[in-house]
């Protein structure tokens, strides 16, 4: 995005927007490259294609499924992207332990920031991602959760 000033209104704010949105647009490579080993990272709507190839819902089930916090989608341009470990991917049921450990987490963060939290790497799983981590060891994934709630929370 560019943003058009002129010298009457070059204030200090334009170059934070743009470190801002520079910053986001970072974040969601860095997710797309860590969510690439458990599924990959996919638009809203290419979801609810694939949940309704397999008969097991559509775009209205996703976005009730996206509200409720039983799926984690999150916005980026204007588009809703969802992380594809949260799904068997032979059938596209939903995996109920996902719910689990985004409750676990600090009661402030937003989607977008739980969904980085599965994405980067965690000091407390041996530096694997949650989301790697989630298939092969979900009490390990809810107590690093549940630390990293108590440091932000106290």
């Amino acid at each position: 995005m560019l943003i058009a000033s002129n010298a009457a209104d070059s204030s200090h704010a334009a170059p934070a927007v743009l470190l801002v949105e520079g910053e986001r647009d970072r974040q969601f490579a860095a997710m797309l490259r860590a969510f690439r080993e458990t599924g990959g990272l996919a638009r809203g709507d290419e979801v609810a294609e694939s949940l309704a190839q397999r008969g097991v819902g559509d775009i209205s089930r996703l976005a009730r499924a996206i509200v409720s916090g039983e799926v984690l989608g999150f916005d980026w341009k204007g588009e809703v992207w969802v992380p594809l470990f949260q799904f068997d991917l032979r059938s596209m049921a939903i995996r109920p332990e996902v719910r689990q450990v985004t409750g676990e987490l600090p009661p402030d963060f937003d989607t977008w920031a739980q969904a980085m939290w599965f994405a980067m790497p965690n000091v407390r799983l041996g530096e694997r991602t949650p989301a790697d981590a989630l298939a092969r060891d979900l009490p390990s994934v809810l107590d690093a959760a549940r630390a990293d709630r108590f440091a932000v929370t106290g």
